[in-house]
C-alpha cells in the first residue's frame, strides 16, 4: 500500500485481550491496559528487502515489560505458536551480532516490540535430575519481552523431535538423544522457571577443566555426566574443545622391557667372583664425616656388603676387611676374582 508523505499517519486502536500464554492478568507486573494505541507508519523498506521473512510474524506470548538481564530469574516458555526463538537475556547468547536498524515484531494481541540483536542462545532444559544445555540458533534478542520464547516449530525445522503426553513435553535431538523433559504447569503451559540463586550458582567450566576436576576420566564420559544430570551445579562452556592433557600422557606412558643379557655364565660358588664399586662424595656427610661408601657383591648369591669411608683411599682397607670376614665366616677358601669398573 502506498502512503503519501503529506498524509498524517492514522492512529489505530486495538483492544487487547489477555494473552493465554501469559497466564492470568493478575500474575503480571502492573495493570494490563484495556486499549493499546498503535501508530501505523506504513511498511519499512529495509524490512521488506533484508528481513522480509520476519515482517508481520505473529509471536504468541510476548509480554512487553522492563527486564533486568543480570539479576532476574530465567524463564522459558515452549511455544508452538512462536515462529522465532526470542530472549531478553543478552548474557545467555554465546554468539551475538547487532541488528541495525532493529527488527520490529508483532504479537497476537497486536503488541509491537523491537529485536535489536541475533545470535546463538544457550538455555538449560530440565532433563531428569539435572539440566541439558540446548543451543538455539538464529535467536532474536528483544530486551522488552519478559521471558524467553522457545519456538517448537523452529526446533522441528532443525531436526529436533517433540512429543507431548502424560503432562510432559519431551525434546529429542536429531541424533535421537533426549534433550529435556518439560513439565506442564497447572495453567497448561510448558514453562520452566530458573531461580536466580540456581542460575548464579552454576559454575561454567571448560571440558578440560571438568576432565581434571573429575580425576582425569575420559572427556566424553565427563561431558555425559553433566548432560545427563549426574553432576549438577556445573555448566559446560559450549565453545570449549578437547585438548591434550599432559598428566594423562605421563600417567599412561610405558617403556619397552630392558633385556638382562648375561655376557658370561654366572659364578657357581660364593667367592668365585666379587663385584665392587665406590660411590661418592656425598654433598651431606654421613656419620663421623664419611662421604663415600664401597660395596662388595657376590656374583653367585648377590649377597652385598657395604663399607662407609671418609676418603676414597680407604677402599683397600675396606677390601681387606671384607676378605677377612669371608674367610672367618667360612663362606669360601678365598676370593678368586675381584671385578671393578
Amino acid at each position: 500500500m502506498a502512503v503519501e508523505e503529506d498524509l498524517v499517519a492514522p492512529t489505530l486502536n486495538f483492544g487487547v485481550d489477555p494473552d493465554p500464554c501469559l497466564g492470568d492478568p493478575d500474575d503480571l507486573e502492573g495493570d494490563a491496559p484495556d486499549e493499546l494505541n498503535f501508530a501505523w507508519d506504513g511498511p519499512d523498506d529495509w524490512l521488506k528487502e533484508e528481513l522480509s521473512e520476519i515482517e508481520g510474524e505473529e509471536l504468541v506470548g510476548a509480554m512487553i515489560t522492563p527486564s533486568d538481564e543480570d539479576n532476574t530469574s530465567r524463564v522459558e516458555l515452549y511455544d508452538s505458536g512462536a515462529t522465532r526463538h526470542i530472549s531478553p537475556f543478552k548474557p545467555d547468547f554465546t554468539a551475538y551480532s547487532l541488528l541495525s536498524p532493529p527488527v520490529f515484531l508483532n504479537t497476537a494481541n497486536q503488541q509491537r516490540f523491537p529485536a535489536i540483536g541475533t545470535g546463538t542462545l544457550a538455555i538449560q532444559v530440565p532433563n531428569g535430575r539435572g539440566e541439558t544445555e540446548l543451543l538455539l540458533k538464529d535467536a532474536l534478542h528483544a530486551p522488552s519481552v519478559g521471558y524467553t520464547l522457545v519456538s517448537l516449530g523452529t526446533l522441528d525445522e532443525e531436526g529436533y523431535r517433540t512429543q507431548i503426553g502424560g503432562g510432559y513435553l519431551e525434546i529429542t535431538s536429531p541424533r535421537g538423544d533426549q534433550i529435556g523433559r518439560v513439565a506442564c504447569t497447572h495453567k497448561r503451559l510448558y514453562k520452566v522457571n530458573h531461580d536466580k540463586d540456581s542460575v548464579n550458582l552454576a559454575e561454567t567450566l571448560t571440558v578440560m577443566e571438568l576432565h581434571r576436576r573429575l580425576g582425569h576420566i575420559a572427556v566424553n564420559s565427563a561431558r555425559k555426566l553433566v548432560e545427563s544430570g549426574a553432576v549438577t551445579g556445573i555448566k559446560l562452556d559450549p565453545a570449549s574443545q578437547e585438548a591434550t592433557c599432559d598428566a594423562c600422557i605421563f600417567a599412561h606412558a610405558t617403556r619397552q622391557p630392558v633385556p638382562k643379557v648375561q655376557i658370561s655364565s654366572p659364578a657357581q660358588n660364593f667367592g668365585d667372583e666379587i663385584h665392587t664399586d665406590v660411590w661418592g662424595p656425598s654433598s651431606t656427610p654421613m656419620c663421623q664425616g664419611r662421604k663415600y661408601f664401597i660395596t662388595f657383591t657376590d656374583d653367585a648369591t648377590r649377597y652385598t656388603v657395604t663399607f662407609l669411608m671418609r676418603t676414597k683411599d680407604e677402599a683397600l682397607e675396606a677390601y681387606k676387611s671384607f676378605e677377612a670376614w669371608v674367610l672367618m665366616q667360612q663362606h669360601c677358601k678365598g676370593i678368586k676374582t675381584l671385578h671393578s669398573d
